[in-house]
């Protein structure tokens, strides 16, 4: 966020000036990019679903505690953890059972850093007959 910050100069006859100035600065947790493969399955049907994430924090002396989603709209977990697979990357792959009724299913995806700042995306499935 924003910051205000006091500035003082002062030249060699010893005038002194005082002045503030802001900065933004950017701090915590960011998911920056989340998807679901595919963005449409079948009612009635297991279907193999792939839920990605990258997660970007800033500040040197943060780093990632965990990433998951809730599937409670697809009759699975609240808190499923989705696993680091590299770089920025965390992904999981789940079977979407058959029980899963038709209509839009949201999944949402929280990322959570050790300074325990939160981001949160969320994603819309389309379950089709």
């Amino acid at each position: 966020g924003n910051k205000e910050i006091p500035v003082a100069a002062a030249n060699k006859k010893g005038w002194v000036a005082l002045s503030k100035t802001s900065v933004v600065v950017e701090v915590g947790i960011q998911i920056t990019d989340a998807t679901a493969i595919p963005g449409k399955i079948k009612a009635d049907s297991q279907t193999q679903l792939t839920i990605s994430a990258e997660v970007t924090v800033s500040g040197k002396s943060d780093t990632i505690d965990e990433v998951y989603a809730n599937l409670k709209e697809l009759g699975q977990g609240e808190q499923v953890a989705l696993k680091y697979i590299g770089g920025r990357t965390y992904a999981l792959e789940t079977i979407v059972p058959a029980i899963v009724t038709r209509g839009q299913k949201k999944i949402s995806i929280y990322a959570i850093s050790r300074m325990k700042d939160i981001s949160q995306a969320d994603l819309s499935l389309e379950v089709v007959k």
